[in-house]
């Protein structure tokens, strides 16, 4: 990434840490076609990850939906999906397997339901990775 892009990233990053209450570890949940093209371009996200949030501590996380998503895509997608499967995975709060943009939207929106009831902030600690 470029200096500038980088420094860019950064400023963006501690405003949601500021305004949001954003705290480490910082899970990235990577949708198909952001890992598809992280593979092509050879870049190592799982490298430039903790460099970018500027924490130590973060990780890329997948559901269950987003496997079986990029299993069933075409011979494009094989490399993403062999990465993805030694990713950490959460548990979806669906019972069926869902489209992986709903599985995200709605695993995003139970952890924030999740944190009101618990009378906690705002307070999730996931990034969406998309292309």
């Amino acid at each position: 990434m470029h200096i500038k892009k980088l420094k860019q990233a950064r400023k963006n990053i501690l405003f949601y840490k500021l305004h949001f209450g954003l705290n480490p570890p910082f899970q990235v949940l990577a949708d198909p076609l952001f890992l598809k093209t992280a593979l092509e371009h050879k870049c190592f996200v799982k490298d430039l990850l903790p460099r970018l949030l500027q924490e130590n501590k973060s990780y890329f996380v997948m559901t269950p939906c987003i496997l079986k998503h990029l299993k069933n895509m075409s011979d494009d997608y094989k490399g993403a999906y062999a990465m993805a499967r030694r990713l950490p995975q959460l548990k979806c709060k669906h019972s069926n397997p869902l489209n992986y943009v709903e599985c995200i939207r709605r695993f995003i929106e139970s952890e924030v339901e999740r944190r009101r009831f618990e009378g906690k902030l705002f307070r999730t600690n996931y990034f969406v990775a998309v292309q």
